[in-house]
């Protein structure tokens, strides 16, 4: 006898109406139909709860923690993950505009001393001092 499912040679013995290869049951020389598989029961997924507050807050200050968080958590729970992970991308987009506008500051306090001869500012430490005060005072204020 064949199996109807596989095509594969089964050996009935006159108890056996299992196909060995594909596991389809036959009673008689009818097929019986097979029993769904559902795989293995899943656990219970649990739902974000509480605040978000805080899982930003520590994504902000440790990025790289924020961005572990994130593709650690992304599945499980989505809504910590997210809060994570944008705590550490606002923390690394503000890291790189500061850098910008300190290269930026740098430039134009480089440009302005080369115009000034620092040898007379040195000379007297007064005049450094107030000088330092009245090229920095627009920049404080």
């Amino acid at each position: 006898m064949f199996c109807p499912n596989c095509r594969n040679k089964m050996n009935n013995y006159g108890y056996e109406n299992v196909c060995p290869y594909c596991g389809t049951r036959m009673a008689g020389n009818t097929v019986m139909p097979r029993q769904p598989y559902y795989g293995p029961p899943q656990p219970v997924r649990q739902e974000d709860s509480g605040s978000m507050f805080g899982w930003g807050l520590l994504g902000f200050f440790m990025p790289m923690v924020g961005l572990i968080l994130y593709l650690v958590w992304k599945d499980d729970y989505p809504k910590k993950a997210k809060a994570a992970g944008k705590g550490a991308l606002i923390s690394v987009i503000l890291g790189v505009v500061a850098a910008i506008i300190s290269i930026i500051i740098f430039i134009v306090m480089a440009a302005t001393l080369g115009n000034v001869d620092i040898s007379s500012v040195v000379e007297n430490g007064e005049e450094a001092m107030r000088f330092l005060y009245n090229f920095t005072s627009p920049l404080l204020f």
